[in-house]
């Protein structure tokens, strides 16, 4: 079992949100090409010289995910944390270095080095000073960031939070409860091996919900059931589906010619050669392809060659729609809700209580479930306090009927879609769970400032 941190965490005492930077990308890419020589950037006709990146603050209310690392980072004056910094991918760039040829670069090239690269980034807020810091200069210093993860309310905008690069391990690892290790122990077993990396980055998130309380559940109070499906009366529907269909297209490349002697010259300016004889210690050697320039951090802006298209074939899936007249339509009937007892509920809140945890997510309706199996048992001669649940719990657990306090269906426990990395069995999948959510925490949250809701089960 992979040991994920501390699960002795303190869900009682009142925790302060921090305060973190918020950066646009092409901010700090700019930046960093200061280093080659003066760097403008272009606004609508006008171009900018880059001085400073400009930033945002950005915050991290309380969570299970923050009460978690809470011990692991530092504070500035009690509310501000270098640890974390938010990544924007709003804007492509285009820029020029010592008024050279202009060079433009995406959004999402951007967002795809940064992801696999990290970032670095020099904060202009001083660190708590210290006795041994004896210059001010000294209490600001660059930090490497990795992406952490991405909100599912950011995806079309790739907006994301990266932490500081030596906690990166533990807080990966406490999101995916462990699963991130079991991937990387998994892949060099098998570099074959498909993973879920989708799913697993959509619900990796689910301990960063912000609570308004915690509430704690032993696993053993509650008892998963089938979800059911159900069929409506045959009615008009639309049915869609993929269909593949072949496209034909032009692709076109732009064919650097490399024998004219302008291209040699342009690249001396740059530090580099293609002429072997030439190469010195100021002048690299590179090799008369497009990989190698851009190897090299050279952008080609499409002179000095000519543009070859290509018919190109390839088969596209298409959405398809086929129109009925008597089509019987499928529906979850609970997907995702659940039954809280009266006993159990948070004595302050109505209603329901709206749950997140690790792979878990689940409305719990406020209810008499206990009263509710005493009638039942008292109407088919069941001896209550005697029945057990290994016949309906979809692990097959024998709890006690009258213990129960939660009732769910398996669409509330995420972790079921990695069956595959947690053992390979329904049986083993929920040991592993269960050992991880031992003496973990439950959280409450409020939805719309009406409703108190997001609470997070644990064991």
């Amino acid at each position: 079992m992979i040991d994920i941190g501390k699960n002795n965490i303190n869900y009682t005492k009142l925790l302060n949100p921090i305060y973190i930077e918020s950066i646009q990308a092409n901010q700090i890419y700019l930046n960093d090409l200061k280093s080659k020589g003066c760097v403008k950037y272009k606004i609508k006709n006008e171009w900018i010289e880059q001085n400073k990146i400009y930033t945002r603050r950005a915050v991290l209310a309380d969570s299970l995910f923050l009460r978690f690392i809470e011990e692991s980072i530092t504070r500035i004056n009690g509310k501000f944390s270098k640890d974390f910094i938010i990544l924007k991918f709003d804007y492509d760039t285009e820029y020029k270095i010592n008024d050279e040829e202009p060079i433009k670069i995406k959004k999402d090239e951007l967002r795809t080095y940064y992801y696999k690269n990290g970032v670095t980034f020099t904060s202009e807020v001083k660190d708590t000073k210290k006795r041994k810091q004896a210059k001010e200069n000294e209490r600001c210093s660059p930090i490497h960031y990795k992406m952490l993860m991405r909100s599912p309310g950011k995806a079309k905008d790739g907006e994301c939070v990266f932490i500081r690069e030596n906690l990166h391990h533990k807080a990966i690892n406490f999101l995916t409860m462990g699963l991130y290790d079991l991937m990387d122990e998994q892949s060099k077993l098998d570099p074959d091996k498909i993973f879920k990396i989708v799913e697993l980055s959509a619900y990796l998130t689910l301990t960063t919900a912000v609570a308004n309380g915690y509430i704690q559940i032993p696993l053993n109070r509650v008892l998963v059931v089938p979800d059911e499906e159900v069929y409506s009366k045959p009615q008009k529907a639309v049915i869609v589906s993929n269909k593949s269909v072949p496209y034909t297209y032009e692709e076109k490349e732009f064919v650097i010619d490399f024998n004219n002697p302008h291209v040699e010259e342009l690249i001396n300016k740059k530090g580099f050669t293609f002429e072997k004889e030439k190469a010195s210690e100021t002048i690299k050697y590179i090799e008369k392809t497009k990989e190698a320039l851009k190897n090299n951090g050279i952008r080609w802006n499409g002179n000095y060659g000519n543009t070859v298209v290509t018919q190109k074939e390839l088969i596209q899936q298409e959405c398809d729609a086929e129109y009925v007249s008597n089509e019987c339509v499928k529906n979850v009937l609970w997907d995702g809700m659940g039954l809280i007892d009266e006993s159990v509920f948070p004595k302050n809140m109505n209603g329901f209580i709206y749950c997140r945890s690790h792979f878990f997510k689940s409305c719990l309706f406020r209810g008499n479930i206990k009263e509710f199996f005493k009638d039942y048992c008292t109407e088919h001669n069941i001896e209550y306090d005697k029945f057990t649940t290994e016949k309906i719990d979809l692990f097959g657990r024998k709890l006690s009927l009258a213990n129960i306090d939660v009732v769910i269906t398996d669409k509330s426990l995420k972790w079921l879609k990695f069956i595959d990395m947690m053992g390979g069995t329904k049986k083993k999948a929920f040991d592993y769970y269960k050992q991880y959510m031992k003496n973990r925490t439950i959280g409450l949250l409020l939805l719309k400032r009406l409703i108190p809701v997001n609470g997070e089960i644990c064991s």
